[in-house]
């Protein structure tokens, strides 16, 4: 489920990470040179606007160097490389979000493979766990699983559960892998065929999106399926409802500097903004002024773009803007050409 996502890439690092070193008969082992292919390619992707060489550079650099790993997914989900320029082209800012973290995957390798290890090392041993993030969790289910359903899919921060210091009111880090390490166990208790369990979690394939929400569904951990959870964090989501001084999908929209308001359902927290191109790519994205504002209340964002005679514009209101719990905005496509 693609809205899943970044709860995903989440989940999947509780699984298999552990803030520990250990030593494992039966060890994973995680690529990275296609990240490193990916990005020397985007940087060369981005310096010219010629698309037939876009296309080249993207095979030549990435494609053609792909993992075997990455092969097979590119072949089973039927990528090509016009869709990878057309998803680079359309997206700026959120390829530059995203780079930093990518970039810096090596520093968590050392823990990676230790989420599921943990747990089977414990079962072999027939020793509970001496980490304290997993005594906690166990001790204080409630409230740790209570707190994880409210972050599930936000995750603002998450130092709060992974890698860092916990700063929301559980004060215990790494409580991430206490979830990896209960979803494994609980999949295991619950399982008829314990061997095949085991062999299912060795062998998961973390980038199968069913295969792991099937696990955790059956897991019962979560209060209720992972699709429903997500069904009621849809449901609390602010949304825009209204623009002005035109409406949105307007055909004769005056060019030259227009001040642009947008107004939301419920109030915005006012240090958090975000905007990005459309469908169609960076050419139809305003030039936009700095001076952007709050009201006072947090109900409107108001912005001023430099507009062309006979253009069409798109800009995407992102989901950066949130809620105080945290809650994103419904993302919002102002479309609209000018006279």
């Amino acid at each position: 489920m693609k809205y899943m996502s970044a709860f995903l890439v989440f989940l999947c690092l509780a699984l298999t990470s552990y803030p520990q070193t250990k030593q494992s008969q039966n060890k994973q082992t995680f690529i990275t040179t296609d990240l490193n292919h990916y990005w020397a390619a985007y940087d060369q992707i981005v310096q010219t606007k010629d698309s037939a060489k876009q296309i080249q550079l993207i095979k030549d650099l990435y494609i053609n160097k792909a993992s075997e790993g990455l092969k097979q997914m590119i072949l089973a989900r039927g990528y090509t490389a016009a869709e990878y320029i057309q998803q680079i082209n359309a997206y700026p800012l959120f390829w530059q979000s995203l780079r930093k973290n990518t970039t810096q995957l090596n520093q968590y390798y050392p823990a990676i493979n230790e989420g599921i290890a943990e747990f089977i090392s414990c079962k072999v041993t027939e020793q509970p766990s001496t980490t304290p993030a997993i005594a906690f969790g166990k001790a204080n289910e409630a409230n740790v699983i209570e707190q994880f359903v409210k972050d599930l899919f936000n995750f603002t921060n998450d130092d709060n559960w992974l890698w860092g210091r916990n700063n929301n009111h559980l004060k215990v880090r790494d409580l991430g892998y206490y979830i990896g390490y209960e979803i494994a166990e609980r999949y295991y208790n619950e399982s008829q065929n314990k061997t095949a369990a085991i062999k299912t979690l060795i062998e998961l394939d973390y980038t199968n999106e069913k295969e792991v929400e099937r696990i955790v569904d059956q897991s019962n951990l979560l209060p209720a399926s992972l699709e429903k959870l997500y069904e009621s964090y849809d449901q609390q989501r602010p949304t825009i409802i209204n623009m002005s001084p035109f409406k949105n999908g307007s055909t004769n929209v005056e060019s030259g500097l227009r001040t642009i308001t947008v107004y939301f359902s419920e109030p915005m927290i006012t240090y958090n903004t975000g905007v990005d191109n459309g469908p169609l790519g960076e050419q139809y994205f305003p030039k936009m002024l700095p001076n952007r504002s709050f009201s006072t209340d947090g109900l409107s964002w108001t912005f001023t773009v430099d507009l062309k005679p006979n253009q069409q514009y798109q800009i995407l209101i992102s989901n950066n803007f949130r809620k105080a719990d945290g809650v994103r905005l419904k993302p919002y496509l102002i479309d609209f050409k000018t006279k």
